[in-house]
């Protein structure tokens, strides 16, 4: 099996930890990294991936069948819609963009292009999650018609204030 060309934009996120796996797999072949903070250069050097501050330019230079978002929010929604554009199926964390209107754009770019855009939720991995998803796949609960689910997934103070991107969201509202 061919392995997927896939970059990452946004390497020097925290939430890269829950992506880095893909890259041990085996299946993926990271091809890109980018980030506009130039310090990031030294996770893509440790992964042997070429590195850029420009998405676009890493967009055009490197051809990557798989684009991975792990941005700020507000920037989830241009971020795919130039990766998709460019060629590229597309991986965005969470939430998938500030606005419905955003996300919207988002899903007829995907449509006009034939793209694939896909959310991710890397709670997938958690322990209780993968327990429910064994008990599924075992039939124990039978032949699953519908699931709903809510989940309540409250963030401190300490969460917002820790810096960076998230320190710039406390206390605002964000429209639809």
């Amino acid at each position: 099996m061919d392995k997927i060309r896939y970059a990452v934009v946004g390497i020097g996120a925290g939430v890269f930890k829950h992506h880095r796996e893909a890259v041990e797999l085996g299946t993926y072949e990271l091809v890109g990294a980018a980030d506009i903070r130039q310090e990031a250069k030294e996770r893509a050097d440790e992964l042997g991936a070429p590195f850029f501050t420009d998405h676009k330019a890493m967009l055009e230079a490197v051809a990557p069948e798989l684009t991975v978002v792990i941005t700020p929010h507000p920037a989830h929604a241009p971020i795919a819609i130039d990766a998709m554009e460019a060629g590229s199926h597309v991986l965005v964390e969470k939430p998938i963009a500030v606005r419905v209107s955003e996300a919207d754009e988002m899903l007829a770019v995907a449509e006009r292009t034939g793209r694939i855009l896909a959310l991710n939720f890397q709670q997938r991995c958690r322990g209780d999650i993968r327990t429910l998803k064994r008990i599924v796949q075992d039939g124990r609960l039978g032949r699953i018609q519908h699931v709903d689910m809510a989940a309540a997934w409250p963030r401190t103070a300490a969460y917002y204030a820790g810096g960076g991107w998230r320190a710039t969201w406390v206390g605002k509202a964000v429209a639809c």
